[in-house]
């Protein structure tokens, strides 16, 4: 992620399109407003379209405006699309993958030539604005499989960026979690001032299949019906505090995780089966605490007591 956010400040002033791919929930719109902001657009409008939401009878006027009326009348205008409210600033295409090929024609001329000519007109309108696009889906295997245009994804695959699932990115989930609270703390009035060890686990250990999305809705959960000064973990959602559906060792495979980072994992589960004790996790593990305490990234208290 350091990676990536380097590459988003470097090319941020860039007029260059960016397409970033990864899972649902990954923070791929996150990431696009914050290439906005950081860029010499961010005076200018930024404009969200979500492709895969609006029906495909629709897109085209959407994306490039329509004449309406009758030509020649006072009543006739033509209603400028989302392209032109973009013009000047930064143009979001979520789900990009959704485009349908004849909008997708239309799209690359528009891009290529900066002009847009509205649904129903002959007028082309100049357009100066910077295009990112979004997709859960690999567009590669979209070209290959003739669902996606090879032209326009060579247009918009300037900048590639790939965001990995939160399940590869376990380092930051703490610092992830506690942004979300100071942001739900904020808008509940609440005070909660962290996590509990046993909920710092739970957070850490589960695999979130929502990715971003889901942390921040169960951390959201927590401040809202949460009693204590910190989060617990009956404060989260049921999801995390049961047992995953799937074996361990064949999501250890899919994913590929080395023996050091299954080492890590399988410390931290039974470090949740015992409520967070250190000292029987470790005798358990066969290993000494200050092993585990490696594991797990931490710095060895002087003195712990039988309960962690």
């Amino acid at each position: 992620m350091r990676e990536l956010i380097a590459l988003a400040r470097r090319v941020a002033d860039s007029a260059s399109a960016v397409l970033i791919q990864g899972p649902s929930g990954a923070g791929k719109e996150m990431m696009a407003r914050a290439i906005h902001q950081a860029s010499r657009r961010r005076a200018r409008p930024y404009v969200e379209v979500d492709c895969g939401a609006i029906p495909d009878a629709l897109l085209e006027a959407e994306l490039f405006g329509e004449a309406l009326g009758v030509p020649g009348t006072p009543q006739h205008r033509v209603r400028p699309g989302r392209l032109q409210e973009a013009d000047g600033g930064t143009v979001l295409l979520d789900e990009v993958d959704a485009l349908p090929l004849p909008v997708q024609i239309k799209l690359l001329r528009a891009l290529r030539d900066r002009e847009v000519t509205p649904v129903g007109s002959t007028q082309r309108v100049a357009v100066d604005l910077r295009v990112i696009a979004c997709s859960d889906l690999d567009l590669r295997a979209a070209v290959t499989a003739g669902a996606f245009r090879e032209d326009l994804y060579f247009l918009l695959n300037v900048i590639e960026m790939v965001i990995p699932p939160l399940a590869d990115r376990v380092d930051d989930i703490p610092a992830l979690a506690e942004r979300f609270l100071e942001t739900f703390n904020a808008r509940t009035g609440r005070r909660v001032t962290g996590f509990s060890p046993a909920a710092a686990l739970l957070l850490t250990s589960y695999g979130w299949p929502g990715n971003v999305r889901e942390l921040q809705n169960a951390v959201e959960r927590a401040v809202v019906v949460g009693v204590g000064p910190e989060v617990a973990p009956d404060d989260l959602p049921s999801a995390l505090r049961q047992p995953r559906g799937h074996d361990f060792l064949d999501e250890a495979a899919a994913r590929g995780m080395t023996i050091s980072e299954l080492e890590v994992a399988y410390a931290r589960r039974v470090l949740i089966k015992n409520g967070g004790n250190k000292k029987k996790t470790a005798r358990l593990l066969g290993i000494d605490r200050r092993t585990l305490y490696r594991w797990l990234g931490e710095r060895e208290e002087p003195a712990e007591s039988d309960e962690g």
